[in-house]
């Protein structure tokens, strides 16, 4: 049964709308790198930089379900970037 779930890009707007609408059925964390998620929902915040893997090691421990929605929107980036 699934009951820990982690949303990855918590702060944007997909991220939001998804744990106001799953926060009464799971427990959620939601991780983010720059924008703070709305502190109101009562939600454990965890903010990294999932590229750094010294931050990401062992923050989704506990966790049943990871849903990634985390991006960098930046039309800049070269296709090296975006695959790394």
């Amino acid at each position: 049964m699934i009951t820990q779930v982690g949303i990855t890009g918590g702060g944007g707007r997909i991220g939001s709308i998804l744990a106001a609408s799953l926060a009464d059925k799971y427990k959620l964390t939601l991780f983010y790198r720059k924008t703070k998620p709305d502190p109101s929902l009562g939600l454990k915040l965890v903010q990294a930089d999932l590229s750094d893997e010294k931050q990401v090691k062992g923050i989704f421990d506990g966790l049943d379900a990871i849903i990634h929605l985390a991006a960098d929107p930046s039309t800049r980036a070269t296709w090296e970037e975006v695959l790394n």
